[in-house]
């Protein structure tokens, strides 16, 4: 009963907060496309949707799939700043397992998987949270500087290693275990049939998919 309260007096807080976020960017208008050029090459990758977002439907899709975090997430020398979205499964799980440390949490990626997303998830459909990992920055400059980390600096880099994506630990809660796994055909299907609607949201944006569980 402790712990359901906490995670309903957590969620609340994070619903108030992204609520106003939402209203001060979105004033009920269109969210315009947001772009960001490579350094490396002259193509842009979109990561946030150009879909026309009402304040009402934004605020629906918080209520449903509640931002359980924001943090570091940290991969050899780089550091981006992400926020893990809640998708489906236990939060419980989610919530007990994310670091809380302050001043600002963060998520060390130290082992890189081989491992495909739909091999993991069929064995740990009990006490496991899915969630996505998307840029986060308060500022168009931080969003543009944290996607263009998360893209060369975790993707890229996992990709060229071959890894579907990368194991964490937390140092919080050592019995959980936090994978994240890079954009794909597989993780795709994973996310589109258990929250279609939030897949269909975020489809050409960039994200990773997480698996939390014990």
């Amino acid at each position: 009963m402790e712990k359901q309260k906490s995670t309903q007096f957590f969620l609340k807080q994070n619903q108030r907060k992204r609520k106003r976020q939402i209203s001060n960017s979105v004033k009920g208008k269109a969210a315009p496309a947001q772009q960001i050029k490579s350094v490396h090459q002259n193509e842009f990758y979109i990561y946030c949707s150009s879909s026309v977002i009402s304040l009402e439907m934004a605020g629906r899709h918080l209520e449903k799939f509640p931002i359980l975090w924001i943090g570091e997430l940290i991969i050899k020398n780089v550091r981006t700043m992400v926020k893990l979205t809640y998708v489906s499964g236990d939060m419980r799980v989610a919530i007990n397992a994310l670091p809380r440390s302050e001043p600002v949490p963060a998520i060390i990626l130290c082992r890189r998987l081989r491992t495909n997303i739909n091999e993991d998830f069929c064995y740990q459909k009990t006490n496991s949270c899915v969630l996505t990992a998307q840029p986060h920055g308060d500022t168009e400059q931080e969003m543009n500087r944290h996607a263009s980390a998360l893209h060369f600096g975790v993707v890229e880099y996992l990709k060229r290693k071959k890894a579907t994506g990368a194991a964490a630990f937390s140092k919080d809660a050592e019995q959980y275990k936090l994978h994240f796994y890079l954009k794909s055909e597989s993780s795709s299907s994973i996310l589109a049939t258990l929250a279609p609607d939030w897949f269909h949201l975020i489809c050409d944006r960039m994200y990773l998919i997480m698996l939390v569980f014990e």
